[in-house]
């Protein structure tokens, strides 16, 4: 896997400073360049109302400055960045909107974003929008929850539904986490009925596994009604220390990573997510 721009979501809460501090890890790992970005939203009243837009105009001023100087903290809080090289960024946008704006500008390989409860500045900023991030994002998302500062694992899960993949080389950033941190990874399928997993699904898992071949790994059916259930009694059984998804349109975690099931998943969870789209 070739990591040259990461970008990172910033609010400079902790949690999204925990979110930076991995991001500048991977970035001198990768030898690549970070973009820092931050977006405020602000609603632009009809002229007819305000007689133009006086009331606008002080708030983005004074967000300009605002920002300009929890960046400058940033920097001398964060002198690892002087190791690295990385750009700041500023949008009057929605913060998802702004995500694919540089997407789509900065050559993005990769996301690090941070996420916390529901009722934290970030899931407003940050954490609010990821589930949207998660399904719509043409790159990897590695999602980092607020207890986590480093990446520290041994077993990475992969939640696979065994539907057929047209292309396997997408698993390159699993495989990558995986030789980074000399990790195992773990597929694992949750179905109502394993007596239901078809040949199919086993030769999909024969396929995965060639892919796999130059990394420890291992598969394992579990038997669950509830999907979203069955993926967090599978993490907390097998002490899993991150979980990988690969959400597909039309695909069984395409369906999963929906509304309330995504925010359950993005949210709630402990250890950090890598999502790697279609």
């Amino acid at each position: 896997m070739n990591i040259k721009n990461i970008l990172v979501p910033v609010d400079f809460s902790p949690c999204s400073k925990n979110a930076l501090k991995i991001a500048i890890g991977l970035a001198k790992s990768n030898n690549a360049k970070l973009h820092l970005v931050n977006a405020i939203y602000v609603p632009t009243p009809h002229v007819d109302v305000t007689g133009g837009f006086p009331l606008v105009e002080p708030i983005l001023e004074d967000y300009e400055k605002r920002v300009d100087k929890e960046f400058e903290e940033l920097k001398k809080e964060f002198v690892q960045l002087k190791e690295v090289e990385y750009d700041t960024k500023k949008y009057i946008s929605m913060v998802s909107d702004a995500i694919y704006t540089c997407i789509e500008n900065q050559n993005i390989d990769l996301i690090v974003m941070g996420t916390k409860g529901s009722h934290s500045t970030l899931e407003k900023l940050v954490g609010g929008v990821s589930a949207d991030v998660i399904r719509y994002a043409t790159v990897p998302v590695l999602l980092i929850p607020e207890n986590i500062s480093s990446l520290d694992f041994k077993k990475i899960g992969y939640a696979a539904d065994f539907e057929e993949m047209g292309d396997l080389g997408k698993l390159e950033t699993l495989i990558y986490f995986a030789k980074l941190a000399k990790a195992e990874i773990q597929v694992f399928y949750v179905a109502k009925d394993v007596g239901t997993v078809s040949f199919d699904k086993s030769r999909q898992s024969l396929k995965i596994s060639n892919y796999l071949k130059d990394v420890k790994h291992s598969f394992h059916t579990i038997e669950d009604h509830k999907v979203v259930h069955g993926i967090f009694e599978f993490i907390n059984e097998h002490k899993l220390d991150m979980l990988t998804l690969y959400p597909r349109k039309h695909g069984l975690l395409d369906r999963l990573l929906k509304g309330s099931v995504t925010k359950k998943i993005a949210m709630d969870i402990q250890i950090p997510i890598l999502s790697i789209h279609e």
